[in-house]
């Protein structure tokens, strides 16, 4: 077994090749130092739950790798766009993308599974930990956040049409990846983040073009997943707005700096409306 040729880099990890002389292709996607050990394994414990669950996301094999005193997961390696850059290449298919990705949530929330943690739980130590509210701020949304409902949905926490890939391009075959995030909760949690997601996600494309191209097609994207999502699940919308506020105030924990400043609006904004 041994690590093969860089492939990308996210948030959290890199991704490399991972040759183990047998079937299927592999990669292995290895944490930055800052990762514990502790924290890669119950990532891997909950990769397994999740394909126990029959989630279509990449299969998880052999146990936690450790290569140069880092901790990694290997996976399959699925080739393929992610439904992002099919849009991208694709524009007129955007529309029916965009309700295809609500389908797809709306199945994942249909599932659920044993040992996850409890997304209301992570939101109220995110909130805790910002330090770009203040503290009545903080105190007026962990009170908004008991106010809403627990939930045992499966909650991606991440899910968005970049963590989605059209397996060898084909988008009746889209594969759930970033999975690091999953909790059990209500799925309008879910639903909320995903749309500050889109929202505020074009920020971070490193092409000034892409940017300008994205932000005018995110008010869109949002407003057919989200009448697709609210029309297949039969969910009622009402908490969605108390959502977006809790979930705007847990996201400024990860302090990006392009996102600082809209979500801090965001956040306020919600309070006010409270």
């Amino acid at each position: 077994m041994s690590v093969g040729e860089y492939i990308a880099r996210g948030w959290e990890a890199h991704v490399f090749e991972w040759d183990d002389g047998a079937p299927p292709p592999k990669v292995l996607k290895l944490f930055y130092e800052s990762r514990t050990e502790v924290a890669v394994r119950e990532e891997h414990l909950l990769s397994k739950r999740l394909q126990e669950a029959g989630v279509n996301m990449p299969g998880v094999y052999g146990p936690v790798t450790e290569v140069d005193g880092r901790f990694g997961i290997v996976f399959e390696r699925v080739s393929g766009p992610t439904m992002i850059d099919y849009m991208a290449s694709h524009p007129w298919k955007v529309r029916a993308l965009a309700r295809q990705l609500a389908d797809i949530q709306v199945g994942l929330h249909r599932k659920t599974s044993s040992g996850l943690p409890d997304f209301k739980a992570i939101l109220a130590h995110e909130i805790n930990e910002s330090q770009h509210l203040e503290t009545n701020e903080k105190s007026r949304t962990q009170y908004l956040l008991e106010s809403l409902p627990d939930g045992d949905s499966l909650c991606h926490g991440d899910f968005h049409a970049g963590n989605v890939i059209m397996r060898n391009g084909d988008p009746s075959d889209p594969v759930i990846i970033d999975w690091g995030n999953a909790a059990l909760g209500d799925p309008l949690a879910d639903l909320a983040r995903s749309q500050l997601l889109t929202t505020i996600g074009w920020r971070l494309l490193p092409r000034r073009r892409d940017r300008y191209l994205a932000r005018g097609v995110v008010s869109l994207l949002n407003r057919w997943h989200t009448a697709r999502y609210l029309k297949t699940s039969g969910a009622d919308a009402q908490n969605l707005a108390s959502w977006r506020t809790v979930i705007g105030a847990a996201r400024l924990n990860q302090d990006i700096p392009q996102e600082r400043e809209p979500l801090v609006k965001v956040v306020r904004a919600g309070l006010a409306q409270a």
